[in-house]
Order: structure tokens, then C-alpha cells, then sequence
């Protein structure tokens, strides 16, 4: 049972949709999935969020990380990083600054 009502999402960019409970449950299992997908690619290495990003799949059709635009690699190196930074928080990796330069580790 939610704890607020549910109403109509009016969204700035895609679809509407008839219930703000449905679509956060999907966003907050397409950032699950995420999380899972980085951890993965980031396997047993020492990698920065670049080496990461370029081994994941990229919009909802797994574009190659190659295949994107400058600016939609930059974005997707930001969004990688974003998703490290949370495995960090929730103990599964760890980050050490190299250079100037994040170097991520999943903890074993």
C-alpha cells in the first residue's frame, strides 16, 4: 500500500503516464538494474568510470558506448560514474583517487 495517493505523472520530456506509483517503481528498477550492469562491468578490475561506461550497453536498445555521439559518451562516462559512486556508498566497491582520476574496485 502506498502512502500517498496516487495521480497522473505530466512528465517534462516522454510519455504520460496514469500512475507516479508505476513509473517510480519502474525508475527505481531500471536504477537497480544499472547498479547490477556497472558491477558486472566492472568485474574483478581496477577501472575509472570511462573503462566502465564503455563496456555497458547505452539507451533502451544497448547502444555500444563507440556508437554515441561525443556528448552522449559524455554523458554516459557521468552517468557510470554516478552509479560507482553509489556501489561505493552501498559498500560493494571501493574508489581511489589516482592522479586526479577515480579508480573503482568491487570489494570481494
Amino acid at each position: 500500500m502506498h502512502r500517498y495517493a496516487d495521480a497522473r505523472l505530466l512528465p517534462a520530456h516522454g510519455p504520460v503516464s496514469d500512475s507516479t506509483h508505476t513509473r517510480v517503481a519502474e525508475l527505481l528498477a531500471h536504477h537497480d538494474d544499472r547498479l547490477a550492469k556497472s558491477l558486472t562491468a566492472l568485474g574483478e578490475d581496477t577501472l575509472d568510470a570511462h573503462a566502465v561506461a564503455r563496456k555497458l550497453g547505452w539507451t533502451r536498445r544497448a547502444v555500444a558506448f563507440g556508437e554515441l555521439s561525443a556528448f552522449n559518451q559524455m554523458l554516459a562516462v557521468n552517468e557510470t560514474a554516478a552509479h560507482l559512486d553509489v556501489l561505493v556508498l552501498q559498500g560493494r566497491a571501493t574508489v581511489a583517487s589516482v592522479g586526479g582520476v577515480n579508480q573503482y574496485t568491487r570489494v570481494r
